[in-house]
């Protein structure tokens, strides 16, 4: 029987290394949007994309409702989720607001005379409203 010796090898076998495991996700969520209604009516709003940090890549960041749809007049909750390859999520809220334009106080008018509808009393030698020279007629 014959022994061999490994001289090489000698001490405490070390385990190798696990690989290192990202931090999940963070996301942050764009600053509250305000917009205003150009005629009162729903309206697209644009607004910033959140941003993710950390995770294991690809990191795919969904808002909802997404940037561009319409917005009723009024404040309304978005909600932006950022998942890893990990399917690791991290999610954030932000309001958007959408505003009427504004009315003025007062909607009724006084007219006198007939000057709301013809611009001037009709006298003669007037043409629309307008004067007319005698010596250019």
């Amino acid at each position: 029987m014959s022994v061999f010796l490994l001289t090489g090898c000698r001490g405490n076998p070390s385990q190798p290394t696990p690989p290192q495991v990202p931090d999940p996700p963070k996301i942050s969520c764009p600053a509250p949007v305000s917009a205003q209604s150009r005629d009162g009516q729903p309206t697209p709003v644009i607004y910033d994309l959140a941003t993710a940090t950390g995770g294991a890549p690809p990191i795919i960041v969904m808002c909802s409702p997404a940037s561009g749809s319409v917005f009723q007049i009024g404040a309304t909750s978005a909600e932006c989720i950022a998942t890893d390859q990990r399917q690791r999520i991290d999610t954030c809220l932000f309001t958007i607001t959408l505003t009427a334009p504004p009315k003025i106080s007062l909607t009724r008018f006084l007219a006198f005379g007939d000057s709301m509808t013809a611009g001037e009393v009709d006298a003669p030698n007037t043409v629309r409203g307008l004067a007319v020279h005698p010596e250019l007629s």
